[in-house]
């Protein structure tokens, strides 16, 4: 990819919790919850299914209830509970707008989201806003529409807006053409905590400054959306799909921290569903324990493009299948890191890209360990421009209890199975000297290729080597 394309990628961003997962990356319980209730939920551009025959007969609301979320924290306060779908305001002339709204009483016999959030925006200490059942139902949700030009407060602290109980659909309106932005962008800062609603067409999404977002549903319209700021945390249980990016970079943080979410994946059904890309670009971040689907795709080429010193990748799954994610565009890459350092620790999984998998770029320095790589069409992991990755070893000699092999570059072998020449099974790690040979004892798996890798002392961790068969 020329550095032109790498550019011209939107920028990112995460439920798969341990083991025990199916082939649709849901555990048993999310399984036996959904049954035979679900059916493929195939998406167009509102958020919507194409037809009641498509639609996944367990709610997002129904869905996230057997899921462990966190709670809101307490507060001083009685809940601000919204019952109505209206965003207007009922608040009597003595109150100049929603600026100076202080106190529920002041909000009329209902009330709005937008009064909601101007509340807990003068209020000190925790606050809690929660949404009617009655007016939200669990199984069928009610929309509350955000228009392009609602007037929302710029900063909550503290504040927690949860969904669990109720059917909660929040659906931005797009801008209008020639509109130079929106304004309906809140930021939700330390201590906040947003769980449990479906944002639907989200084209301006609250800046996340050292929040939490948690079992939302999240459709993005054509532009990256979120923007996390320090110790930001992303998860459990989120589904981001649609057609833009998820992130953007406009003040990046560290610590950040995106597990347990879905990219381009339907929980419910076991769907790919689409999803442009998912980009990173801060100065530190970890992914833990999520899903990106066959779904996840980027407009030009990768999935992931990085700028950022440190991103720890533990435990995802990349090109889980779907039902009915053949009719879906398979990613040219999972990963292209252009700079920074890239750890990819154990139980990370890579396959069925149409590129390579995983490819390193200019001044990006990767190290793969324990992790599985196959089936990917282009190769696992291979060298972008301005790149050379460390000399991968050979193997000399295999037999049922040993691998044997020869390094040019010291550093640390591992050693993998793999039907084809990437390595989906590893198998085990011993050092090598440069130019010397490496011997690794191991119960050698029948039928399979060996092949193996070399992490120089700098971190960056060679192709898979060229494959041999086992005894």
């Amino acid at each position: 990819m020329s550095d032109v394309s790498v550019l011209r990628l939107s920028l990112l961003l995460v439920g798969l919790l341990g083991c025990g997962r199916s082939t649709f990356g849901l555990t048993p319980e999310e399984l036996s919850r959904c049954g035979t209730r679900c059916s493929d939920a195939q998406a167009h551009g509102d958020g919507q299914p194409t037809a009641d025959t498509d639609r996944p007969a367990m709610s997002w609301g129904e869905y996230i209830l057997g899921l462990e979320l966190p709670d809101c924290p307490v507060s001083p306060y009685v809940d601000l509970v919204v019952d109505t779908t209206s965003m207007e305001s009922e608040a009597p002339t003595g109150v100049i707008g929603d600026l100076t709204l202080t106190d529920p009483s002041e909000a009329g016999p209902e009330l709005s989201l937008r009064e909601a959030l101007w509340l807990a925006a003068h209020r000190d200490g925790n606050n809690t806003i929660r949404f009617a059942p009655a007016v939200f139902p669990l199984a069928a949700p009610a929309t509350i529409d955000i228009r392009n030009t609602e007037i929302l407060p710029q900063f909550l602290a503290n504040t927690c807006i949860t969904g669990v109980g109720a059917g909660v659909r929040w659906r931005w309106q797009a801008p209008d053409s020639g509109d130079s932005g929106v304004m309906c962008r809140f930021s939700l800062n330390d201590g906040s905590l947003m769980v449990g609603l479906e944002l639907a067409n989200v084209w301006v999404q609250p800046p996340l400054m050292g929040a939490q977002l948690a079992g939302c549903s999240v459709e993005i319209a054509q532009i990256s959306v979120f923007n996390a700021g320090n110790g930001t945390h992303v998860g459990p249980a989120n589904m981001f799909w649609g057609s833009g990016s998820v992130f953007r970079n406009d003040s990046p943080g560290t610590g950040i921290t995106v597990e347990g979410n879905y990219f381009g994946f339907d929980p419910r059904v076991g769907r790919a569903l689409p999803l442009l890309n998912v980009a990173a670009i801060f100065a530190s971040l970890e992914f833990r324990d999520n899903i990106f689907s066959v779904g996840v795709s980027g407009s030009l080429d990768a999935a992931f493009l990085d700028n950022s010193s440190t991103v720890l990748i533990h435990n995802n799954r990349f090109g889980v299948p779907g039902n009915g994610s053949e009719s879906l565009p398979t990613p040219s890459s999972f990963i292209y890191a252009s700079s920074g350092r890239w750890r990819i620790e154990a139980g990370s999984q890579f396959t069925g890209a149409a590129g390579a998998a995983i490819t390193v770029a200019n001044s990006a320095i990767l190290t793969l360990t324990q992790s599985s790589v196959f089936a990917n069409a282009g190769g696992g992991i291979v060298a972008g421009a301005g790149v050379t990755l460390p000399a991968s070893p050979t193997i000399t000699g295999v037999t049922a209890q040993e691998v044997d092999g020869f390094c040019t570059e010291a550093g640390t072998v591992e050693v993998f199975a793999d039907r084809g020449n990437q390595g989906e099974f590893y198998l085990g790690t011993t050092a090598c000297e440069a130019n010397a040979a490496f011997q690794l004892s191991v119960a050698v798996p029948t039928q399979l290729n060996l092949t193996a890798t070399v992490t120089t002392a700098t971190g960056a961790t060679s192709s898979f080597s060229a494959p041999v068969p086992a005894p």
